[in-house]
């Protein structure tokens, strides 16, 4: 789940629209579950999707990547959490053309963190030592998802004023 989420986020910050039968056909594609599968689940999709693009978009940062509990081995945390960045950078990429990819890369080293993340030796013993730093690095991709989709969402603005037809 925590890729999925991560990928649903990444097209949210590229300006991808990710509820509704855009959302679902989204689901579609990144589970390949059987359409019959996915008309039982259908309510639950959309109402998650719905619940996510309202916590993503709240102004006080109500968002936060979909991981595991502090229940679960830390080990298990780290896999989720590179996961959830793997997520992201898929969707990210399907989001933005070739251009408004290239510039993100050169003005945001964000990409880059995330790509990192995806790297991460998950053989982390359950000290408190890890654990502070766990949750410093989930608050990181946290803020950083949210920073990021504030900078596009007004280059996207711009670009999509100056491409509109004049009359």
């Amino acid at each position: 789940m925590s890729e999925y989420h991560g990928h649903l986020t990444g097209r949210q910050v590229g300006g991808h629209e990710i509820s509704g039968s855009i959302g679902m056909q989204i689901i579609a594609d990144l589970t390949a579950a059987p359409a019959t599968r996915l008309a039982e689940q259908e309510e639950y999709w959309r109402e998650h999707m719905k619940h996510f693009v309202q916590h993503f978009e709240l102004e006080n940062y109500g968002f936060q990547p979909l991981l595991p509990g502090d229940e679960v081995p830390m080990e298990e945390r780290l896999f989720a959490l590179a996961n959830w960045c793997t997520g992201f950078l898929n969707g990210i990429g399907c989001a933005l053309d070739a251009s408004a990819a290239k510039a993100l890369l050169k003005d945001d080293e964000t990409l880059a963190d995330f790509t990192e993340i995806t790297n991460l030796d998950f053989n982390a013993s359950d000290t408190n030592e890890n654990e502070a730093l766990y949750i410093e690095l989930v608050e990181y991709v946290r803020l950083a998802a949210l920073n990021m989709h504030e900078n596009l969402k007004e280059s996207l603005a711009a670009e999509r004023s100056e491409s509109e037809p004049v009359h």
